[in-house]
């Protein structure tokens, strides 16, 4: 999911209407927001954390999506595709080497 949907879902579950609310709520400067939402300032783990627990989301699942949305290397890309599709469903690595 996009930032962009991740603030929507948000603001909607907490009953807020601007973006400005909504970056009030989640300890950010107002100016951010269109900067967030764009792509061109990445939500930090903090972010995504904060986003996660308000949606009732594993926090694991939104900083992997986010960080897979971001990363350019293939390898990087996989990592954390597979790290969210693990704490997604709640499967564990087991003997298969992340590193």
């Amino acid at each position: 999911m996009t930032p962009s949907k991740y603030l929507d879902q948000l603001k909607a579950k907490i009953g807020v209407e601007s973006d400005y609310a909504l970056a009030k709520s989640l300890d950010v400067r107002p100016g951010h927001m269109p900067e967030l939402r764009n792509g061109i300032r990445a939500l930090s783990p903090y972010l995504c954390t904060k986003i996660a627990i308000g949606l009732g989301l594993d926090p694991t699942s939104v900083i992997a999506d986010i960080e897979e949305q971001r990363e350019k290397n293939a390898k990087r890309k996989e990592f954390w595709r597979s790290l969210r599709r693990n704490s997604a469903t709640g499967a564990s690595f087991g003997k298969r080497s992340i590193l």
